[in-house]
């Protein structure tokens, strides 16, 4: 899988007794589309994400009803029960608007293989489009992680336990661009060794 290693300025922080460098989060091609189409329609704050003005920015129609929750991806239309939380509304809304806007085909029709993939993109569509990335860097975090949580929490208005999934998600891709950088640095280290190495018997 291929990533994009983001270009900023250092930005450090401590959460819970760790060092965080967000400066080395790298993103997947995926997550900085959406981040490209949010700052080419000016999404640039979490107040942005409210489902109806992101429904209005992607010509995306939405119908409250009292049944359940789907999408007419050729209509490009969204319907959410009425009756559904706030919280609830807003991660319908967001999952199936990567159906609208990036899928294909009646899934009642589809191969299960076919639909599951087109799932699993919904879902992390999901969670880069309603807390993303450079929207959560610009928060001035806590040393203490609980308080980190609720810090995301409170900005995005979501559970705490959904801006925990994102915080875990975010650090567990920082502490990998660090083992590739070490990897990295010290490969490069053993090659030039071994340069040196041969070198040194081709001048012997």
């Amino acid at each position: 899988m291929a990533f994009l290693f983001t270009q900023k300025q250092n930005i450090r922080t401590h959460i819970g007794g760790r060092l965080i460098n967000f400066s080395i989060y790298f993103k997947t091609p995926f997550e900085q589309l959406i981040e490209d189409e949010y700052r080419s329609k000016g999404v640039l704050t979490a107040a942005d994400l409210d489902i109806q003005v992101i429904a209005l920015l992607f010509h995306v129609e939405i119908v409250y009803y009292n049944g359940v929750s789907c999408s007419d991806n050729d209509m490009r239309v969204i319907f959410l029960n009425r009756y559904d939380d706030l919280f609830k509304q807003t991660m319908i809304f967001f999952h199936e608007l990567c159906h609208v806007l990036r899928h294909a085909g009646d899934q009642r029709r589809m191969p299960q293989l076919f639909k599951q993939l087109q799932e699993n993109e919904a879902e992390m569509f999901s969670l880069y489009s309603t807390m993303p990335f450079f929207m959560i860097e610009k928060i001035n975090f806590s040393q203490f992680e609980a308080e980190s949580i609720g810090m995301i929490a409170k900005e995005f208005q979501f559970p705490s336990q959904f801006a925990q999934l994102r915080l875990k998600q975010i650090t567990e891709r920082i502490a990998e661009a660090e083992f590739m950088s070490a990897f990295v640095y010290t490969a490069t280290t053993m090659d030039e060794n071994m340069y040196i190495s041969s070198s040194t018997l081709n001048i012997q």
